[in-house]
Order: C-alpha cells, then structure tokens, then sequence
C-alpha cells in the first residue's frame, strides 16, 4: 500500500489541474461567444475577429472553437513577433503573383530536365584543409579486424 500512495497525485496537482481546466472552459466560453458576436452573426461575409496575442495553447483552443463553428482561424504573427489567432467568415484567397510566377518557372525547369538527382559538382579551387588521417584502414579493414579480436578475446 505504501507504494502505491507515492504515486498518488496530491491536492496541489489535482487543484492545478482543475484550475486549468476550468481556465481553458472559460476561455471556450468567451471565444465562442465573441465569434458568434463578430464573426458568425456579422452580415457582412468580409467579418473577422483577431484575439489578442497568446501562447501556442491558447491559440490552439481558439482554432479548435472557430473549426467547430464552421470558421476559417489563422495564426498570424505581426512585426514585434507577437502571434495571434485571426478568425474569418470566410476562407481568404490570397494570390501572390510571384509566388505563383516562382512556381511555374520551376515546373518549366523540370520540364527541361534540368532538375536532377545528381549531386552537385565540385568548385575547383576547393581549400585543402591541413588534416592528418592516423588510420589509413578503411571501413571494411577496420571491422574485419574488429570481429578477429572479438574471436580471440583480444581487447
């Protein structure tokens, strides 16, 4: 019985625990009633709502409740680096010419062939690094080696 009560989870974790969670029910609560305000009652099919910035799991509760209205959310992270869930009526199309412009310029160099599996060739006047190799054995020599020491016992 003894060890099994060292593994027991004591008040402080359960209380923790329950703190979280009821954190996390009241955050819910708020974002949905704020995407429903915003973004799910708006006329408008242009609306959005933009959270405040917030923590990897924080924003992760708020792309789960939009994804269960039916919303599109997006992480977005703004100059100072700070990140934040942008929630949409409606899913953005963004076209980026040269993204797209990028795009069909590598498609036509695999066309051509110009794209390869072959490893790249070598510049000519490559530094040669003062290095001195102590074993001139190879891989194979090394480890046939290896097994007759194994063999004999030898160390």
């Amino acid at each position: 019985m003894f060890f099994l009560s060292l593994f027991r989870p004591g008040p402080d974790l359960c209380a923790s625990a329950a703190r979280a969670a009821e954190a996390r029910r009241a955050f819910e609560a708020d974002a949905e009633a704020r995407l429903s305000e915003h973004v799910l009652n708006a006329p408008s099919a242009d609306a959005f709502y933009a959270f405040a910035p917030a923590e990897r799991a924080w924003r992760d509760v708020a792309h789960e409740v939009a994804a269960a209205l039916g919303l599109f959310s997006e992480t977005v992270e703004d100059e100072e680096g700070l990140k934040f869930v942008a929630v949409h009526k409606e899913r953005l199309v963004v076209a980026v010419p040269e993204v797209e412009r990028a795009g069909a310029a590598a498609r036509a160099r695999a066309r051509q062939g110009t794209l390869s599996d072959a490893a790249p060739a070598m510049s000519a006047d490559l530094v040669k690094l003062n290095v001195v190799k102590r074993d001139l054995r190879g891989v194979t020599a090394v480890l046939e080696e290896m097994g007759k020491k194994t063999k004999t016992g030898e160390k």
